[in-house]
């Protein structure tokens, strides 16, 4: 088990909780409003607050997550995020925000040699209108020492418009990634680039068409064993026709969340660790499609989680971009869906570059392969493959909704 640095950031700022508003000139603890928000939880016993003896709820806590209980000190106070909207927190920053609002209080620490952002609260809570967006290089591990409720959404997925999610495309990603689309002076059709993989494999990229194809990129390998805690793996670009010509772009891997609670997580909501669609081919090079990236990672680990059935819990893939002909541009692939079904690859219609490969889906892990480019086009970018849901606890589901399926470790 890691050990946690001590190495704490206050941020000082104006809290935020049901009904409370946010006020620039409020003094840091104040929400402004009247009512006061108490950064240590209060006193400590066995209601997970933040003081007392660090002997009396640490060393009865053993989570599977990677931190140390006994090491958090301060613990942190209540961390509700109730406003109906989004809030957005930076991992790398340690900055959490509604709306462009000032800076919330919370604390926090990174661990595992600064790999891994750790907020430390008594309850935390997601509103059922709140989003929770969350960004950054390196993923985030949620701490609660009383209880964790998600009743609306968490967000650490990728995709080409809200860019990467928390902890996305680690540098493991580089054993078993996926190769780019072959391409080059004299190729009548750029292959498209392989998917990314995590949980599943990869799709395979599409051969060009024509006299001398380019070879499709093979996708990426699946992990094997535990991989801890980390976020999902890109795919690879598409080949193209011209010596320095512009490639298709590959789609990033879904990002990173864990959530450890002492007693309890219910989930009512939506956690969504995605993976973005591979970019499609431009006109005039008859280049390869991307690859899309794979999902990412959501964990859980409380003595109890419970999930209603209308719960979530999403890692796909997204769809692999479409090769492009002498005319027309190819489209690029969905990014993954917070749900049980794939991600489509990008396809116009009036094409010849090979479709995309459709992302992972709950009963299919691995992305699917593109399409060869037919008439001197582009291959399709292969589509991304599963990411990995992780519960540790004993689980009450009410008819979730969990893609992939939870893995054990």
């Amino acid at each position: 088990m890691l050990r946690v640095r001590s190495e704490w950031r206050l941020v000082a700022v104006l809290a935020v909780g049901g009904g409370c508003s946010f006020d620039p000139g409020a003094t840091a603890g104040s929400s402004g409003d009247g009512s006061v928000v108490d950064p240590d939880g209060g006193g400590g016993g066995d209601d997970g607050g933040g003081g007392g003896d660090a002997s009396d709820l640490c060393e009865t806590w053993d989570p599977v997550t990677p931190f140390e209980p006994c090491d958090i000190d301060p613990r942190g106070g209540n961390l509700e995020l109730r406003e109906d909207g989004t809030y957005l927190y930076d991992t790398m920053t340690d900055e959490l925000t509604f709306e462009g609002g000032p800076n919330i209080i919370h604390e926090s620490q990174l661990i595992a040699g600064g790999n891994i952002r750790l907020v430390t609260t008594k309850h935390f809570e997601v509103g059922d209108l709140a989003k929770l967006r969350v960004i950054g290089n390196v993923p985030l591990l949620l701490v609660a020492w009383d209880k964790a409720d998600i009743l609306g959404t968490i967000d650490v997925s990728s995709s080409g418009v809200a860019g990467n999610g928390a902890g996305a495309n680690p540098n493991e990603c580089a054993i078993g990634g996926p190769t780019p689309g072959g391409g080059a002076a004299g190729v009548t059709g750029g292959g498209g680039g392989g998917g990314g993989a995590f949980g599943g494999d990869g799709g395979s990229g599409g051969f060009g068409g024509g006299a001398l194809p380019g070879t499709g990129g093979d996708g990426g390998t699946a992990v094997t064993g535990d991989p801890g805690l980390r976020g999902g793996c890109p795919g690879a670009r598409g080949g193209s026709t011209l010596t320095g010509g512009t490639t298709a772009t590959r789609g990033s891997g879904g990002g990173a969340v864990a959530i450890a609670a002492r007693l309890v997580i219910d989930v009512e909501g939506v956690v969504h660790a995605g993976g973005a669609g591979g970019n499609g081919a431009v006109s005039d090079e008859s280049g390869g499609g991307g690859g899309a990236g794979s999902g990412g990672l959501i964990w859980l680990d409380a003595p109890d989680v419970t999930l209603g059935d209308a719960a979530v819990l999403a890692a796909n893939g997204g769809g692999g971009g479409e090769g492009a002909d002498n005319n027309d541009a190819g489209d690029p692939g969905d990014p993954a869906k917070a749900g049980r079904t794939s991600a489509a690859g990008g396809s116009s219609g009036g094409n010849d570059g090979g479709n995309g490969g459709a992302g992972s889906d709950i009963d299919t892990p691995d992305g699917a392969m593109a399409g060869n480019g037919g008439n001197d086009a582009g291959g399709g970018g292969g589509g991304g493959g599963a990411g990995i849901v992780r519960i540790d606890g004993t689980i009450a589901d009410g008819g979730a909704t969990i893609s992939p399926p939870d893995t054990d470790f």
